[in-house]
């Protein structure tokens, strides 16, 4: 799987500001279970055709403020 940015295991508390996360290849921005309370702001999340921009897999607290996202948000739980 190609993934711009994959925090996974635990990954928290991380700030992200004045990014620019694209793929050209998947999904931009993926958040697995307990990457918890992360931050990205102020930047551009850009994944490839028919993939999300950002997704979540159980993750939990994430705020993702002033950012443009182009394409969708798939949420799971876990």
């Amino acid at each position: 799987m190609a993934v711009a940015l994959w925090l996974t295991g635990a990954s928290s508390s991380n700030t992200f500001t004045q990014s620019h996360i694209r793929n050209g290849a998947g999904t931009a921005a993926l958040f697995d279970a307990d990457s918890n309370g992360n931050m990205i702001s102020q930047s551009t999340v850009k994944p490839s055709p028919g993939f999300s921009a950002m997704q979540f897999n159980g993750a939990d607290s994430n705020t993702v403020t002033g950012t443009l996202l182009t394409g969708r948000v798939r949420l799971e739980g876990g």
